[in-house]
């Protein structure tokens, strides 16, 4: 029963709970060189998944960004963000890159849809935590992301060399 009940565990574990970095939103802000609220216009996708999304900025929220438009970029790496709507609202944390292009500030965590209750108007809010708001460690840390099993680096293994430097806390 032991072996049937731990094979079992082993066949339809598939998904695990980490967290990207920084893990503080006073991080992310920190970090951003903008902070802006736009309206998706133009989304481009290679097949690799890479891609771009072009941005009407509606409100600059951090720093002066003064032109009607921003044109934020993404890799293809699985965990990376993509904007896949259009017309889609967003709140962007971005940075400028070394070539110059607009990227999220923290690696997986800088496009927040607005997702807005307009069903009751007395009560309506914007939910940046989506359904991983009530796992948090600290109203201050910033959601958790659920990650396949097949995507994570065994915890004894050094992260030092990792592209963009997750951690595991």
């Amino acid at each position: 029963m032991k072996y049937l009940a731990l094979m079992f565990l082993i066949l339809f574990s598939n998904i695990t709970l980490a967290k990207l970095a920084p893990s503080k939103w006073s991080d992310l802000i920190d970090n951003s060189e903008f902070i802006v609220y736009g309206i998706a216009q133009e989304i481009k996708i290679t097949d690799s998944g890479a891609g771009h999304a072009k941005f009407k900025v509606i409100q600059s929220v951090k720093g002066k960004y003064s032109e009607k438009y921003i044109t934020v970029h993404w890799s293809s790496e699985f965990h990376d963000q993509r904007i896949s709507e259009i017309n889609s609202s967003s709140v962007l944390f971005v940075r400028k890159d070394s070539q110059g292009n607009y990227v999220g500030t923290s690696y997986g965590r800088s496009f927040w849809k607005i997702n807005i209750d307009y069903s009751n108007k007395e009560n309506s809010y914007i939910n940046l935590f989506g359904s991983l708001g009530l796992i948090q460690d600290t109203p201050e840390s910033i959601t958790e992301y659920f990650y396949p099993v097949k995507y994570m680096t065994p915890i004894n293994i050094s992260l030092k060399n990792h592209n963009r430097g997750s951690n595991f806390n």
